[in-house]
């Protein structure tokens, strides 16, 4: 008889503590919602179903210290929250509908799942997370999103990040697209803003183009640190295509810092294996050092291998190009917008141990526009003067070009070339069979038609 009134009892205990629950249910959700996520989330119109799956009409985000600029605000809508004890099914599982937050993103879907409830370490939770649609102002929307991570409930953080952006594109498709990204952090703190901290990861990207640059590349991977606002990175990109000009380079190895108040302290990029013009113009190597001198001025050294290759123009040969080594060095300065370089070529064919030359430039932009814009834009500077020189033994052909009419072209430049002595100069070319004779013979009289200055010449034109 004792054993039925405890049945009884027990039946009427579950009951009433179902409908406490069931009736109480959305007060109790609200409560725990607000305490233990400092009031951060709101939630409004909440309902309890009778197997205490959770839905919520709209959760509110008043998040006040998120960043180091001020706090972030948004929203989520349809939000279902429901468990399971089944071994092959999630002990905790939450589906939201459209979501925003405010200058961050806004998404069609959400999803975030937990292990099952056998397997759940409860002091550091493995989560997986799902996003569909993901739209941002600054970077453009994402057809889907995978986040995996485990949350350590001790040390507030997030730890063994892991993601994946699948179909990626600018708000204009014709800026750039990326078929897939995957990255992956070591932990982020939940406390501090993310330039507080240090963070270590990995980046890696598939099929990346660009429409409106006409380039495309198959793989990017890279390494990273980031620490306050100050970005070490090191990255490598495998088989890059350029539309214009119409080429390609093998292997891009890059390394350098960035600081997000100041663009690049420094970088170092190296190229291997480049290939242009449809096989007319091809380099062994190109390295260059990027360095920031002070606030307003970085410098650029550059050293290139270039092998042999031919100069033509609409099918007609017009000269060979031996292997030649090339050291230069660029400034670039800011505040004038301008950019200054010096460069200097050496045959590396024994055959041709007479042959070097050198070419310098000096370029102004337009100061009302800032030089990001006119990189993007792929503007002309305002004013370009070119100073080059060959020399041959002991003689040497050199030349001036200016232009100072904005956007400066090669059809508005003015030049001015000067021989030491023509006769030797061109006996020399044609000795080495540099230029197609028929060029070089038109060249000749060309030059030799102008001003003569002893055995030289000097000849002006636009």
């Amino acid at each position: 008889m004792w054993f039925l009134k405890f049945c009884l009892c027990l039946v009427c205990f579950c009951c009433i503590s179902w409908s406490i629950l069931f009736f109480c249910g959305p007060v109790i959700v609200k409560w725990f919602i607000l305490y233990y996520s400092e009031e951060r989330l709101v939630p409004t119109n909440i309902k309890v179903s009778p197997n205490f799956d959770i839905n919520i009409g709209r959760v509110d985000f008043v998040m006040d210290d998120v960043t180091s600029v001020g706090g972030v605000s948004g929203f989520s809508r349809s939000v279902r929250v429901s468990w399971s004890l089944v071994e092959t099914k999630p002990f905790l599982s939450l589906q939201a509908g459209p979501t925003f937050l405010e200058n961050v993103f806004v998404a069609d879907t959400l999803s975030l799942r937990s292990l099952p409830f056998s397997e759940i370490n409860f002091e550091e939770l493995l989560f997986e997370l799902e996003v569909a649609e993901l739209g941002t102002d600054q970077f453009g929307s994402v057809e889907k999103v995978k986040v995996l991570g485990t949350f350590n409930k001790d040390q507030n953080k997030l730890e063994n990040l892991s993601s994946e952006f699948i179909t990626i594109s600018a708000q204009d498709p014709n800026l750039w697209a990326v078929e897939s990204v995957k990255a992956e952090v070591d932990e982020i703190g939940l406390k501090l803003p993310l330039f507080y901290q240090h963070l270590t990861g990995t980046f890696s990207a598939d099929q990346i183009s660009s429409t409106r640059y006409g380039l495309d590349t198959t793989a990017l991977k890279s390494n990273f640190v980031i620490q306050g606002r100050r970005l070490e990175f090191e990255g490598n990109i495998k088989d890059l295509g350029l539309q214009k000009p119409d080429g390609e380079i093998e292997n891009i190895n890059v390394d350098g810092d960035y600081d997000f108040n100041n663009f690049l302290w420094n970088a170092r990029v190296g190229l291997t294996g480049g290939l242009f013009l449809g096989g007319g113009f091809e380099f062994s190597s190109v390295t260059t050092n990027l360095s920031k001198i002070n606030s307003e001025k970085y410098q650029a050294i550059v050293e290139a291998d270039l092998k042999n290759f031919e100069i033509s123009s609409q099918d007609q040969y017009l000269a060979t190009v031996p292997p030649t080594k090339v050291n230069g060095k660029f400034a670039l300065d800011s505040s004038s917008v301008a950019v200054k370089g010096k460069t200097k070529l050496r045959v590396q064919d024994p055959n041709y141990t007479e042959l070097s030359g050198g070419l310098q430039i000096s370029a102004e932009f337009d100061q009302s526009m800032a030089i990001y814009d006119c990189l993007q834009k792929l503007c002309g500077p305002s004013e370009l003067l070119l100073e080059y020189e060959l020399n041959l033994d002991e003689e040497s052909i050199s030349g001036q070009s200016l232009c100072n009419r904005a956007p400066c072209t090669l059809s508005k430049m003015t030049s001015v070339i000067e021989t030491s002595h023509t006769g030797k100069v061109f006996q020399t070319l044609s000795i080495r069979k540099i230029v197609n004779p028929i060029i070089l013979a038109y060249l000749y009289s060309y030059i030799a038609s102008g001003e003569a200055q002893g055995l030289g010449h000097k000849i002006k034109f636009n």
